[in-house]
This record gives C-alpha cells, structure tokens and sequence, in this order.
C-alpha cells in the first residue's frame, strides 16, 4: 500500500510545473524529485535521491540550515500540522523563491517534508522598482514623505525604540537661487549638502520633504545629543556651500521635534 501511495505521489509531483523535491524529516534525505526540481537544481534525479537536502540546495555540508522552518511543521505530537509558506533568497542560484514547506508521513512511521519552490525574481525586482518609485525622491534618491511616514509607523510599534525625535531643516532662498542660476544647479546643491549631512552620522536616517526641506530622524537619541547634532547642519553652511562661481549662500533653518 505504501508503495502504492508513493508512486501516486510521484505522479502528482512530477505534474507540478514547479520545483518540488521531498526529505526525510528527521534526517534530510531526499527521498523523491520532480522534473523541474532538477532543471532548477542542474542536476539528474539520480544524483541527488538519498542525498542530503542541505548539501543539493544550498551546498551546505554540515546540517539543516538555519532558516529551515521545519521545526514549525509538526505539533507537540509529532504529527503534521499545516504549511508554511514563505520567501526566501537563494545565494547559491541566486534567485528569489516563494517556499511552501509541508510535513506528511511517508508511510506509517517515518515523516517526510515536502518542499515546494516558486521563482520570484522578476516579481521581486517588480516589488523593488515599485518601491523605490513610491518612497524615495527621484533627483536626490533620498527617502521622500511616504517613507518617513512609514518608517515612524515602524519604529513606535517597535517596543526596543525608547524615543524618536525629528530634526528639521528648511534651506532658505533657494527659490531665489534657482530663479538666478537654474533648477539644475539648485538640485546638485540640494544633494551635495545631502549628502555632507549623512557624513556627519551614521545613526540617522536622511528624508527630502517638499520643496527644499530635510528631516534627520533619530531614534534612541536624547534630546542633548539631538542638539549637538543639529548644531554643525547649522553654522558651518554658509561657508561650506557657499558656491565660488556665483558667491551666493544658502543658510538652513533648524528645529528639533518629538513625532508623538
């Protein structure tokens, strides 16, 4: 009956136009492989069966990996208990793929975990793009509004975050500038002093707010270093990027806040 059921279950792998391969669960061994498991992999199914999964998936040679959830699988009794699906980036194919980890029992005594692997790379790269579009500016490649919004969200729901503060700075007569010498050089003025700001610290996350205004935020800081960080975004401007073509300043306004 067992074996029965077996080839009933190589049949149903083999139609899967996706990766699938499955193990002993107490050991690793593979025990069955589809098609598209070995297209993936580069590899004939005989090459692979009785190897450890490990060693044929992430030419590993110790032992299941870390990020294996297959502790997650079973219940306090050992038995199945659902599927997980999760992603996970390949190094070794350096692919993207959407995991779906199952435990079933091979025969009556024995467990065994069936893998199945879907190739996201191009929807992860999507993903990606669409990302950058909606929460980083397009001129400066700074985190934009959304991302600021988003990133607060985040970090006071994260109970390790004991204080956030804001500091804000606003460049004045950059209007004026960009009326005189073009809105080019207003945006390669705007980026080099982007850039100088996230020089001064590493522990602070750099936004481009509307128009011409930055804001530093700064979680598990006190007010005091707050300040003394605020300090040198505002004396030293006037000098630092005072343009030696056109002799024009452009001097930032400053204020430290608490997002409640």
């Amino acid at each position: 009956d067992t074996l029965i059921v077996n080839r009933q279950l190589q049949t149903l792998v083999d139609a899967s136009e996706n990766a699938m391969y499955i193990s002993d669960y107490h050991t690793g061994e593979i025990l069955m492989v589809n098609q598209a498991f070995c297209r993936q992999e580069g590899v004939e199914a005989d090459m692979v069966l009785g190897e450890k999964c490990w060693k044929v998936t992430q030419n590993s040679k110790s032992d299941f990996c870390d990020f294996c959830p297959r502790g997650s699988l079973v219940d306090r009794q050992s038995s199945p208990s659902g599927v997980h699906v999760w992603e996970h980036y390949n190094k070794r194919l350096g692919k993207w793929m959407r995991c779906s980890n199952k435990v079933l029992y091979w025969d009556a005594n024995r467990l065994a975990h069936m893998v199945t692997l879907v190739d996201i790379t191009e929807e992860r790269k999507l993903q990606d793009k669409l990302f950058r579009v909606a929460y980083y500016d397009w001129h400066t490649g700074l985190a934009n509004n959304e991302k600021l919004i988003y990133d607060l969200r985040e970090l006071q729901s994260d109970h390790t975050v004991d204080s956030l503060h804001l500091i804000c700075l606003q460049l004045k007569s950059m209007g004026q500038f960009n009326r005189v010498y073009g809105k080019k050089n207003g945006r390669i003025l705007f980026a080099s002093m982007a850039e100088w700001l996230q020089q001064i610290d590493d522990k602070f996350t750099l936004y481009r707010t509307d128009g011409y205004g930055l804001i530093l935020l700064l979680p598990n800081r006190n007010l005091r270093k707050c300040k003394a960080l605020a300090l040198p975004t505002h004396h030293p401007v006037t000098e630092a990027w005072e343009l030696t073509v056109h002799g024009h300043s452009v001097f930032p306004y400053f204020a430290i806040s608490t997002p409640v």
